[in-house]
């Protein structure tokens, strides 16, 4: 990545946002995409509440199993 001061700017997004500033898979989102699907269907852009699993090819949801 070509950022000016990277170190520091990894530096303060980690004493902001945790270790995991970016976290990767279901598990790690399921709490920010459950929030988003609850904000979705309360302003009726969605006619049912969906689930996280939902947003994903079954597929693609067997390729991170952990």
């Amino acid at each position: 990545m070509t950022l000016p001061f990277l170190i520091d700017q990894v530096d303060a997004a980690r004493a902001l946002m945790g270790e995991d500033y970016w976290p990767y898979g279901l598990q790690s989102n399921r709490g920010t995409l459950s929030r988003f699907l609850r904000a979705h269907h309360a302003q009726g852009l969605s006619v049912r509440l969906l689930t996280p699993e939902e947003l994903f090819h079954p597929s693609a949801l067997e390729l991170h199993k952990v």
